[in-house]
């Protein structure tokens, strides 16, 4: 009784629906396949080559950028730029491709956004 008088059916419908969106979203899995017929540069030639994921190391110390960071944020002085607002809530991947004639890897040029990444045959 006290909802009618507050809210009319259309807004009660949408708050509805919009509770449902959230409780119904599933994580989206891009289905990759494992094996994959691309140029090998130390074979030079175009090969198969098995596909995996690799996780992007910690950022080195001893880049110029950061070094210049840790200088200019030194002492009681306070942050160079304005703050990030917040990390993006899905990483970039990097994919490695490993030739199966001669067994080297190498990185895919172009890395890009996804939440979760599957191998299939």
């Amino acid at each position: 009784m006290g909802l009618a008088i507050l809210w009319n059916s259309d807004q009660i419908f949408i708050i509805i629906f919009m509770m449902w969106i959230i409780f119904t979203i599933e994580v989206i899995i891009m289905k990759m396949p494992k094996e994959r017929r691309t140029y090998c540069p130390s074979c030079k030639k175009h090969t198969v080559h098995e596909v995996f994921e690799s996780k992007r190391r910690k950022a080195s110390e001893l880049k110029w950028g950061q070094r210049q960071f840790r200088r200019v944020t030194a002492g009681y002085r306070g942050y160079p730029r304005p703050l990030p607002s917040g990390n993006k809530p899905i990483k970039k991947l990097d994919l490695r491709l490993k030739c199966k004639e001669c067994g080297k890897a190498h990185i895919q040029k172009k890395s890009f956004r996804n939440g979760k990444i599957e191998f299939v045959a």
